[in-house]
């Protein structure tokens, strides 16, 4: 509770250093490590928060964010099928709307990473128009630490993937104007 409260008052670096000694300790269960995992994104600790959501799920059933996040990670590492198992483990019924954002992003990606060359560009338009819902119908304050950091990377990857000149005129524009921002 204590390292909750640091975590929502923004006191992340004292957060993580409280929370940081969750694994001999009795009880915990993967909902409880949001408050860690969210600090440590906070503190540009990605790598970090990974690992705590990877090691979570040998506590019990993790909480969706966590599927959506290594989702996330596993598509711009181009591990689709990782990523796409990933997705599939997420029970999308009652998701906050920062949730739904963070799975759009995973899934726009898994869209045009799964598509034949000849599909790439319906897929592309297919991925953009899913962002631009996720995006519109989360309010900045729901925007879950880190995501527009991620954003840009997705942005990078979507490009990348698609091969599209459409898609680099898209991801310039997003450059200049994100549909993800990064909270602060």
């Amino acid at each position: 509770a204590a390292g909750a409260a640091l975590s929502a008052s923004g006191m992340h670096a004292l957060a993580v250093n409280w929370l940081s000694d969750w694994k001999p300790r009795e009880g915990v269960e993967p909902a409880m490590l949001r408050p860690y995992v969210d600090s440590l994104r906070a503190l540009d600790r990605d790598h970090d928060a990974l690992v705590v959501c990877r090691e979570s799920m040998d506590l019990g059933e993790p909480p969706a964010e966590f599927l959506g996040w290594l989702a996330l990670a596993a598509a711009t590492e181009g591990r689709t099928t990782d990523a796409a198992q990933s997705i599939a483990g997420i029970d999308k019924i009652g998701l906050s709307d920062g949730t739904r954002l963070l799975v759009a992003l995973a899934e726009s990606l898994v869209m045009v990473q799964q598509a034949g060359p000849d599909a790439k560009a319906a897929a592309f338009a297919e991925a953009k128009e899913h962002l631009r819902t996720a995006a519109g119908s989360c309010l900045p304050g729901d925007v879950p630490l880190g995501l527009g950091r991620w954003y840009r990377r997705v942005v990078t990857r979507l490009t990348a993937d698609s091969g599209l000149v459409i898609s680099r005129l898209w991801a310039l524009g997003q450059r200049l104007r994100p549909w993800v921002r990064e909270r602060r």
